[in-house]
């Protein structure tokens, strides 16, 4: 693994420099399998975006990202991230996703009542079972503020923001590997046109030690007829 630092800091939609996600993801993948950010800015927060990279980059391995905890069952509230798994373990290198201080967990309010066919927003239905015609008292469930590390084992192995802490508690809700799957499949196309070379090279030179040893040969034997010529002119 090597340490890559991530590029892009969340922002709210409202600041002045305008909204921005933050690519925590991109670098984690990059520090585990140990690439330049470049290779990697293309992930974004989304496991689609991680699997799609994987299934391109590396075929002969799989990704798979599972939840953690209970919580994510039945309803959430705010502060229900306090009753995450503080720890979890997973064989080498992997991407937790936890819970971040630097982003606000926000819970939405709304129902489908309130809005016709085609999306538009409409009266509601008082008759609506959910809302009973309050759209604004149904929570909608939160948006967790959510951050990746890199994790090793049970350990935190890299936290890929600037403002990481040194012995944070790790609220876990996710987790995230990568399995080899065909290992036939691993070898870079860099790898491949090496040993491509090698065996040429190694083809050349085995043809020139041939070539070399024939000619030793032909010499002694050059050698051999002269001498017995000297010998029969005496």
């Amino acid at each position: 693994m090597i340490c890559v630092e991530q590029r892009h800091l969340w922002r709210p939609d409202d600041h002045l420099d305008g909204p921005q996600r933050g690519d925590c993801a991109a670098a984690c993948v990059a520090s585990i399998f140990e690439l330049p950010y470049e290779e990697c800015a293309e992930i974004g927060a989304t496991d689609d975006t991680i699997t799609a990279w994987t299934e391109k980059r590396y075929p002969g391995i799989s990704y798979s990202h599972r939840m953690l905890g209970e919580g994510w069952r039945g309803k959430e509230r705010i502060e229900d991230y306090v009753n995450w798994p503080t720890s979890h373990y997973e064989r080498g290198y992997w991407m937790a996703t936890i819970w971040s201080p630097r982003i606000p967990d926000v819970e939405t309010f709304d129902c489908g009542c309130a809005y016709d066919q085609n999306n538009e927003s409409t009266d509601p239905d008082p008759n609506c079972k959910w809302c009973h015609g309050d759209p604004g008292s149904r929570s909608m469930g939160i948006t967790w503020g959510l951050h990746a590390v890199v994790m090793l084992g049970a350990n935190l192995a890299w936290d890929p923001h600037p403002a990481r802490e040194k012995n944070p508690t790790l609220y876990f809700c996710g987790a995230s590997k990568w399995t080899v799957t065909d290992p036939s499949q691993l070898i870079s196309k860099a790898k491949l046109a090496n040993a491509v070379a090698n065996a040429i090279e190694l083809d050349q030179l085995r043809r020139l030690h041939e070539e070399r040893t024939a000619l030793k040969q032909e010499l002694r034997k050059t050698k051999d007829e002269l001498a017995q010529l000297t010998e029969s002119g005496k």
